[in-house]
């Protein structure tokens, strides 16, 4: 549920941007993901990358 929340929290709604990185904190810390730094998808989009760790 709780990332569930902050999904919605990040996607849905108009929150401050210090709302948005605690957010963004709390769930790399629940889950252990890691930045790559800034990415390029295959259209040439920037964007954050981000590791999930598989168990």
């Amino acid at each position: 549920m709780l990332f569930t929340h902050s999904w919605t929290l990040l996607t849905e709604l108009p929150v401050p941007l210090a709302v948005r990185v605690t957010t963004l904190r709390m769930v790399a810390d629940l889950l252990g993901l890691t930045s790559k730094g800034t990415l390029r998808d295959a259209k040439g989009r920037a964007g954050a990358g981000t590791v999930i760790p598989t168990r």
